[in-house]
């Protein structure tokens, strides 16, 4: 941990808002941890009459071209919140697990006591039913402690004003940053997912979709109007339900495999859950500002008063003459803007002395 690194991240809003600050971990590494299954379900229609047909065609089509654009092309980077609700939706569904198992137990311990007569033989299996039962109580308790704090955060590190949002152990093995590969479900962009169905209500649908290990879903309408179509795109991502980009275009509709490559082009960047981020550099000493050269993974960009990267992982190095060089990994997620200050050190001189055979003979060298 250098503290004298720290980035603070700005949430732009109309009023001005507080800025915080991380102290960051120099030990990330850049991993796909599984696949962020992608599918989609078959569009609306609406039309003319005289077009239904056609456009109800298209509304069908329309799903699995756009998949076949998407199929086999880059990872989904992971932000907190995702990772946040992936990690409750997995406690809760365990929870309910626990709970049929601790009510099957309870009833199974009141069967022993009616149906048995022995008393002994009534205390023997109540004592190891009792076992039971605390064995799941505990893992309910534990449970529910993950669950209030699905990140894992370490509450101590918060009572220092530079230390918001450290994580220290998280509950699930995803980190923000992480990027998972992008599939089609079941291999196969043909083949379209149900849509929720009008007596599903939200939580069994999401629960139908999580089943799969379904993790986006695009939807979308068509209209017709006289050879031409009106789309619209949505993207869902799970757990949640959270509509993550909403897209509108018009194409022809003798030409969908085209509508459907520009419709692809634009999701994309929602898919990868994209987006550029500015980072701006706050250096100290002046003296080692004014001879910085920054390095990002690797690159040394034009303009350093304000870089603009991809968010996710990126390895930054500073190097200033005459100073220690700084260098860390870190995952630029969650927001669109951050200012990274960097206190550099002057590098030590150091003499070292070398006694040789001869009185009068000695070696000194600079130690960098």
């Amino acid at each position: 941990m250098d503290k004298q690194i720290k980035i603070y991240f700005k949430l732009i809003s109309k009023l001005k808002t507080p800025v915080f600050c991380l102290l960051i971990s120099l030990c990330s590494v850049l991993l796909f941890a599984e696949d962020w299954i992608l599918t989609a379900v078959p569009f609306s229609a609406k039309a003319s009459q005289s077009e239904l047909e056609s456009a109800q065609k298209a509304a069908l089509d329309l799903p699995s071209l756009i998949l076949g654009c998407l199929e086999g092309r880059g990872g989904h980077l992971l932000e907190e919140s995702e990772i946040e609700r992936r990690v409750r939706y997995d406690l809760k569904e365990e929870r309910k697990e626990l709970f049929t198992d601790l009510t099957n137990e309870i009833r199974a311990r009141d069967v022993i006591m009616f149906n048995t007569d022995s008393k002994r033989q009534q205390k023997k299996l109540s004592k190891e039913s009792d076992k039971k039962i605390e064995e799941i109580r505990k893992k309910i308790s534990l449970n529910l402690q993950k669950a209030s704090n699905p990140l894992g955060e370490d509450p101590s590190v918060k009572k220092n004003i530079f230390a918001i949002n450290q994580k220290v152990v998280y509950v699930s093995d995803e980190r923000p940053g992480d990027k998972l590969t992008i599939k089609i479900w079941q291999n196969d962009s043909s083949r379209l997912f149900d849509d929720r169905r009008e007596d599903e209500n939200f939580y069994d649908f999401e629960k139908r979709v999580l089943d799969e290990h379904v993790s986006g879903i695009i939807s979308g309408s068509v209209v017709e109007r006289s050879g031409f179509l009106s789309i619209t795109v949505e993207l869902t991502v799970f757990p949640g339900g959270i509509i993550t980009a909403t897209l509108n275009d018009v194409g022809s509709l003798e030409d969908l495999p085209s509508l459907a490559a520009i419709m692809a082009k634009e999701l994309y960047p929602y898919v990868l859950n994209s987006k550029p981020v500015q980072l701006h550099f706050e250096i100290m000493p002046e003296d080692a500002a004014k001879k910085a050269r920054i390095y990002i993974d690797g690159a040394l960009p034009q303009n350093v008063a304000e870089i603009e990267v991809e968010n996710g992982k990126h390895q930054i190095y500073i190097y200033s003459d005459g100073y220690e060089a700084k260098h860390f990994n870190y995952a630029f997620t969650e927001t669109d803007e951050f200012i990274i200050q960097v206190k550099m050190s002057p590098k030590k001189i150091v003499n070292v002395a070398f006694e040789a055979q001869t009185a009068n003979q000695s070696l000194y060298a600079l130690g960098l």
